[in-house]
């Protein structure tokens, strides 16, 4: 090879982050069932194996380069195997005086005892409340352990749909043995975003699926499908009669509640509900001494759902005590020590009963069972360090609860409402409350499974509790669809897309963003932040219609962070038009007006045309004749029109609403002998649109530039 030949060879299997010559190597690491931490190491050998390869390689020689390359590796890595396992290169087990400790093998040899690598997390510093050495602490709890057994239940993939990315990656990383800090660097992550995902993992309500006493949730899963199934009308502003009566109020212990809870029989995922984990360390920790104080807290407030053959016709949902049920559970799993910020009346004290050798209480003359009074340090410690005295206080502990019956999803609502009627529900929280239970389903699809919110989204694991995700949704679609009807307050938002959207959207919506999450990396995350994501949203919906291909939007994204962004057009430059009141209707509209003309000009743009064109009624004959050729008859429609209801299916939205435009360009497909492909088009295209303006002249020139993109490629 000339030198040339050389360079184009490396790049192409070093570049991109060596991902041609990561799938050379990585079939054959994995046949070594050699442990994560060495694959960086594999990878370096095999980068040096290249570098002689294409020097040593000889065109004549009748072998494919990969081949090659391939065999060199092989060779490489049997040597870097045997001589990385020797045992002068390994730590040996030695006695008191230093010595090895040698044992005989099989064949009577005396062999030194190798020590396997391990690899630890340090700490990063004592001050910091996220440090490492918290997961140092020996405790029942560790999540290494949960995703360890994860692949022998049938609730991992649930678990590991609920992460992102990056999330899933880290704990791949950290379960290979790799510490804290190398994680750091093969993620490219700063120490607030190690941190961050981390804590979002822990907290991750899913982590609960894999609690050995839980029941299987499908049961719960139908319960929700039957729940969404069911509409209730209520057309009266005036509380029934007996529903003003039907309620009780109880005692429960905390462990029963947390029973209840992990067996299924307490469902804490109502659909408006906020998610667990929302307390700040101050607030647990006042919490978990206040409950080993045999302090009262506030009630807890259950919510029980009539529902025609659901498990017993009843669902009981917890609608005020999700943060105090979930955090003494985590508590109860030793997930969460007792720290000192916010702590009060740390030390308690409690009965240390006196015990036989055979581990039964001693009892004194008139047979009460012997004690002392002790005093316990609560702070850093786990459940499973507490004296027994005080485990039994926890469990025991008297929780009020108030549990109403045959709620309908309003009352369950207006429950939700008025219990959480303070400064900790966000307005987001609440205004989710204030709409109906399937509109707030599909919101909470995108905003808590979609792929682009867990992956694209600059957004804190912080900021998601509090349901700023949710109001990224609500405002994206009223970017799309009702700009003028533009809402500044959250509350107003969600109420209008309750009240206005359709499925239909929520659909188109869900495909822009599954387009979105193809082609948008790490690198965007700067400008998909919270708050101009939906502008970004509305942005690439117009780029769509240009026609071009997808992954030239993040060309332009580039080119708008770098430069673009301060570049004047017509009069105005995003920077200008960028303010501090970002969503008020004449800031966002601005905003998607001036990135749009950008984006225009970048790609000299000349299909965009404007959706509020008028038009006067034509008849679909003279649709056809006016856009396709003066020279088509009657007969000819007719023929045109018979080919497309073969064609389209005559119940999609595309033949609902388009058909005088999909008549036009069977007639141009017809004369250019593009018929077959046509069919076969129309197939994809009613697919992958739902959505379509009310200007058949509009849809005409999307689908006929969407056509013609299709049969290019088709060549």
């Amino acid at each position: 090879m000339d030198c040339k030949e050389k360079q184009e060879k490396i790049e192409y299997y070093a570049g991109n982050n060596m991902r041609h010559l990561k799938k050379l190597c990585d079939p054959i690491i994995a046949k070594k069932s050699l442990p994560e931490m060495y694959r960086d190491d594999l990878y370096s050998d095999a980068q040096k194996v290249l570098m002689e390869s294409v020097e040593s390689y000889r065109d004549d020689s009748g072998v494919a380069f990969k081949d090659y390359l391939k065999g060199n590796i092989k060779n490489s890595f049997w040597e870097w195997s045997r001589n990385s396992m020797a045992q002068k290169r390994c730590n040996v087990l030695r006695d008191k005086n230093g010595k090895p400790v040698k044992v005989k093998d099989e064949n009577g040899k005396l062999k030194k005892i190798i020590i396997p690598d391990v690899r630890l997390d340090a700490p990063v510093n004592e001050e910091d409340s996220h440090s490492t050495i918290g997961e140092l602490t020996p405790s029942g709890f560790d999540i290494n352990n949960v995703i360890s057994e994860l692949i022998k239940d049938e609730n991992v993939e649930l678990f590991l749909e609920s992460l992102s990315d990056i999330q899933r990656r880290l704990l791949e990383l950290r379960m290979s043995g790799m510490n804290t800090e190398s994680v750091k660097r093969e993620l490219h992550i700063t120490e607030h975003q190690y941190q961050d995902n981390m804590a979002a993992i822990r907290e991750n309500e899913m982590i609960s699926l894999f609690n050995k006493k839980r029941k299987r949730i499908e049961n719960k899963m139908e319960h929700k499908d039957m729940e969404e199934k069911i509409v209730f009308m209520d057309d009266d502003c005036i509380m029934d009669l007996d529903t003003t009566d039907s309620y009780r109020m109880d005692k429960y212990s905390l462990e029963s509640l947390i029973t209840d809870k992990q067996e299924g029989e307490l469902d804490c995922a109502y659909v408006s509900q906020r998610v667990p984990f929302a307390w700040t360390e101050e607030q647990i920790n006042k919490y978990f001494t206040r409950v080993l104080n045999n302090q009262p807290i506030t009630e807890m407030v259950i919510c029980e759902m009539v529902i025609p053959g659901a498990g017993g016709g009843k669902i009981s949902y917890l609608i005020d005590g999700l943060q105090r049920l979930s955090y003494a559970e985590a508590f109860k799993e030793n997930r969460i020590p007792i720290k000192a910020k916010g702590a009060e009346f740390t030390k308690v004290y409690y009965k240390k009963f006196e015990y036989d050798e055979n581990g039964n209480k001693v009892l004194d003359e008139y047979g009460r069972a012997k004690y002392s009074i002790e005093v316990f340090n609560l702070i850093g410690k786990y459940y499973k360090d507490l004296p027994e005295f005080l485990q039994k206080r926890f469990d025991k502990f008297n929780v009020n609860v108030t549990r109403y019956f045959d709620c309908t999803p309003e009352m369950i609502d207006y429950h939700l409402r008025n219990y959480n009627n303070h400064v900790a529900m966000s307005k987001n929280q609440y205004g989710i409350t204030c709409i109906s239970n399937d509109v707030a389903t599909k919101i909470k699809k995108l905003s808590q499974k979609h792929a682009f919110f867990k992956d694209n989204i600059k957004c804190t694991n912080k900021s998601r509790k509090t349901g700023v995700l949710e109001e990224v949704v609500v405002r994206s679609m009223m970017c799309l669809y009702f700009m003028d009807d533009w809402k500044k307050d959250a509350t107003d938002a969600y109420k209008f897309i309750d009240e206005n959207a359709t499925d239909e959207q929520f659909s188109y919506l869900h495909k822009l963003l599954d387009d979105m999450h193809e082609v948008c990396g790490e690198e965007e995350k700067a400008l998909l932040t919270t708050t101009n994501t939906y502008t970004w949203v509305k942005v690439f919906d117009n780029f769509t219609k240009l026609g071009i291909e997808n992954g030239r939007f993040i060309e332009f994204m580039k080119a708008f962070g770098t430069t673009l962004h301060s570049k004047e057009i017509n009069g105005r430059s995003y920077d200008e038009v960028s303010t501090r009141n970002t969503k008020d209707k004449i800031t966002v509209n601005n905003k998607v007006e001036v990135i749009t003309d950008l984006m225009r000009e970048y790609f000299g743009e000349s299909i965009i045309v404007d959706e509020s064109i008028t038009e006067e009624d034509l008849s679909d004959f003279e649709f056809v004749k006016e856009n396709v050729s003066d020279d088509v008859n009657e007969e000819d429609f007719e023929f045109y029109k018979d080919m497309v209801d073969d064609s389209v299916k005559c119940d999609t939205p595309l033949y609902e609403k388009c058909t005088p435009a999909l008549i036009a360009l069977m007639a141009i497909a017809c004369q250019e002998e593009k018929d077959t492909e046509f069919e076969s088009w129309a197939g994809k295209y009613a697919k992958d649109n739902i959505t379509f303006s009310p200007s058949q002249k509009v849809n005409f020139m999307y689908m006929k530039n969407d056509f013609e993109k299709y049969c290019q490629s088709a060549v």
